[in-house]
């Protein structure tokens, strides 16, 4: 007779979020119909209105209150209020906001061709769609997003500088396949960034500063570090992997790594990983920790080379610190390049016996058992002459357990519990009397 003690504790965490099983779709692209107001100089574009510029050239003084403008030329704007709107560039047409600088706010972006933007670039909030593969946005100085904005990119994003400092999950959102280049990358988001429907890489020139506790959920995201870039803060990447030494984001797979796993097994650390594909890989170092940052190699495992099937790894750590064990992998390449994993942990500590009650106890002995890992336990219960008068094994699982046992038939006396678990030389001892 045994039953499991749960003891929960909840955390109710309530915001605004949203799931995407892919990135969100674009609006279909809109045509410069007949009869659309052709946009000019100092033009007033208000809620319900359309304009539309069909040439090539520049325009300044335009002021967005709501309304939308479709692109189906190469359109420079040097000077304008974005206050609120719609804009829609059709594929092959170019919007350069060549203004110093803008702030967007309460605004959505359609692009199916080119925007660019000198200077820095505030979106608060903005929903900006890089509609398909071909389709490019540049931003030459700092793009913030802010509040709810979210872009969603499908084609080649780049930026001097991203800052993440959103309400909405994610705020960047990537297509499979998507090129994004950074010189820097500061997040104050967690899981900010997602790329749901396969891999996608963000190359990173200069620094990765990340304050928030997670960057993102993925783990088909892909943070391709440069040489000379750094990356730090008291936050982590979550399940993104991080490529140190990369130099375009394309040629900064030398590995890729499905499953990464460490299982504590009478108490030594089980770590297994697969590769799908591998291309030039030298060899796994593996890292262990203490404190989940400081990580020092305890072995090697020589890596396949070229591969393109599923290939499976296995190293024991038979010194498995007492407490929380960290792990993670570096792959290094023939070439000296390589990748971190993800991070991984263990719990290793002796089982607890809580207590025992009731005691005396005249029919059933209840223990109170604290485990750190799934397994089982022997009950071995003896009397005041040492014989073996009772025993059973018992399965538990990872915390706390409320075990029963039956001892109705045992004569009153004195009896002596050991508590017997499949590690050598672990056991616990307790006494009680049968009344």
């Amino acid at each position: 007779m045994r039953s499991q003690l749960n003891i929960l504790f909840l955390s109710l965490l309530f915001n605004h979020t949203q799931l995407f099983a892919q990135c969100a779709s674009a609006p279909a692209a809109q045509t410069c119909a007949i009869g659309c107001t052709t946009l000019t100089n100092n033009a007033n574009v208000n809620s319900g209105q359309t304009y539309c510029y069909t040439g090539t050239g520049s325009l300044s003084g335009i002021n967005m209150n709501g309304g939308t403008i479709i692109v189906c030329g190469s359109l420079t704007i040097t000077s304008m209020n974005f206050n609120a709107g719609t804009f829609y560039i059709n594929s092959g047409s170019t919007l350069n906001f060549n203004t110093g600088g803008v702030n967007m706010g309460n605004a959505t972006i359609v692009n199916y061709g080119t925007v660019t933007a000198t200077g820095n670039v505030t979106m608060q909030p903005v929903t900006f769609y890089n509609a398909t593969a071909a389709s490019t946005f540049t931003v030459s100085g700092q793009l913030t997003l802010n509040n709810s904005s979210l872009l969603v990119n499908n084609g080649s994003f780049s930026a001097g500088t991203l800052l993440i400092q959103t309400s909405s999950i994610p705020a960047l959102c990537l297509g499979i396949g998507s090129q994004n280049s950074l010189g820097s990358l500061f997040n104050n988001s967690n899981n900010s960034i997602s790329a749901p429907s396969g891999n996608a890489c963000i190359y990173v020139s200069t620094q990765t500063y990340l304050n928030a506790t997670s960057l993102s959920t993925s783990t088909t995201l892909q943070l391709c570090q440069a040489a000379t870039s750094t990356i730090g803060g008291p936050g982590g990447v979550g399940a993104a992997t991080v490529y140190l030494n990369c130099t375009i984001c394309s040629a900064s797979l030398p590995v890729e790594l499905l499953n990464f796993d460490a299982q504590l097994i009478k108490r030594k650390t089980e770590l297994t990983w697969e590769t799908e594909t591998e291309k030039n890989s030298a060899y796994f170092s593996v890292q262990r920790s203490q404190n989940g940052q400081d990580f020092t190699e305890i072995g090697q495992q020589t890596a396949a080379g070229n591969s393109t099937t599923l290939l499976n790894y296995k190293f024991t750590d038979k010194d498995t610190y007492y407490g929380v064990s960290y792990y993670r992998l570096k792959q290094v390449d023939t070439d000296g390049a390589y990748m971190l994993s993800s991070i991984r942990s263990v719990y290793n500590a002796p089982l607890e016996l809580i207590g025992i009650f009731p005691n005396p106890v005249e029919d059933d002995l209840n223990l109170i058992i604290n485990s750190p890992r799934n397994m089982d336990i022997q009950l071995l219960l003896y009397d005041n002459l040492g014989r073996l008068v009772k025993s059973e094994i018992i399965p538990v699982k990872t915390g706390y357990y409320s075990v029963s046992m039956d001892i109705s038939t045992l004569d009153q006396a004195i009896y002596r519990l050991k508590i017997i678990t499949e590690v050598a030389n672990e056991q616990l001892e307790s006494i009680f009397i049968k009344k």
